[in-house]
């Protein structure tokens, strides 16, 4: 095996170590195509993210609902303290006579 001297450049012998301008561009294009597919599944799992939460908080919001409206009594229906305490006062003195 022969040394080579400084002035015995060869560039063919260093080509494997260097990229032309076309590679550079290849790799460049493939990393962006690359980053923009992950960019897509991204964006894609927060708007599914997005979706579902949403749809939790809508389900939730009429699950309250719900309960709200079975938790009231109608105005009508309600009797007050004052009502019944009469109308126990009238059952005791009606049982009392």
């Amino acid at each position: 095996m022969r040394l080579r001297r400084l002035d015995d450049y060869d560039p063919e012998a260093s080509s494997d170590m260097e990229a032309n301008v076309f590679a550079v561009d290849l790799e460049e294009d493939m990393s962006t195509r690359a980053a923009r597919k992950e960019d897509a599944e991204d964006l894609a799992r927060l708007n599914e993210h997005d979706r579902r939460k949403r749809q939790r908080k809508m389900m939730l919001e009429s699950m309250a609902a719900e309960k709200r409206s079975k938790k009231r009594v109608p105005q009508s229906t309600r009797i007050s303290k004052s009502t019944k305490l009469r109308q126990h006062d009238g059952a005791i003195m009606t049982s009392a006579m």
